[in-house]
């Protein structure tokens, strides 16, 4: 979302441009008013399409006020999105830097947790956190066609593996109630075993036989 808002912004710092640039002196020096019509309606349009889609950012990255306030003053300067966008660029790659670390911290730390606390103690063992991320994958697994870590994997198949887990997956996530839990564990295990795109096809094969 992040990179689709510097590309609307850098659009829309050329359109206004053009606006001021060219069509400005067209209608006035010229009379081509038709010139301001059509570039000052796709400026109008790009600038408050930029509104909205900050608006949405700054919700979904919980961005500062003050920052939002910094990128809607720049959509009135000219220029001023090209600035911006150095910022913008920032905050992409540090969240890109965040989602790899979560990643890492997931693969590396959740799912060994998860395996080890289910078959040693149940799902009532796990914290918030682990079951989160438990409840995350059942959903990705119903939906969706990701591409599986072994590790993910393994925590599905211990989760699955264990009936009274099984039961509370299927009481949180409402798309997996009428999973047969043999044949969830039979998919799991040939997305393990199989290659990256086989491994796709049966996490397909599992989000269509759960709409059947």
């Amino acid at each position: 979302m992040i990179k689709i808002l510097r590309i609307l912004g850098n659009v829309e710092g050329v359109s206004y441009l053009l606006l001021l640039g060219v069509a400005m002196p067209l209608k006035y020096f010229y009379d081509t008013p038709e010139a301001v019509r059509v570039t000052g309606m796709a400026h109008g349009l790009l600038f408050v399409a930029y509104c909205l889609l900050l608006a949405l950012c700054m919700r979904k990255f919980k961005w500062s006020f003050g920052f939002g306030v910094y990128l809607f003053v720049a959509t009135l300067i000219p220029f001023g999105t090209f600035v911006t966008d150095r910022k913008l660029k920032e905050k992409l790659a540090a969240y890109i830097s965040r989602k790899e670390k979560k990643r890492n911290r997931d693969l590396t730390v959740i799912c060994p947790n998860i395996i080890k606390k289910i078959s040693e103690d149940g799902f009532s063992s796990l914290d918030d956190e682990e079951r989160d991320f438990l409840f995350e994958l059942c959903e990705k697994l119903a939906t969706d066609t990701y591409s599986w870590h072994q590790n993910e994997v393994k925590a599905l198949e211990a989760a699955f593996s264990n009936q009274a887990a099984c039961k509370i997956l299927e009481m949180r996530n409402s798309q997996m109630i009428r999973m047969n839990q043999a044949e969830a564990l039979a998919n799991l295990k040939n997305i393990k075993s199989a290659s990256i795109l086989t491994g796709l096809n049966s996490a397909r094969e599992i989000g269509e036989n759960l709409g059947d």
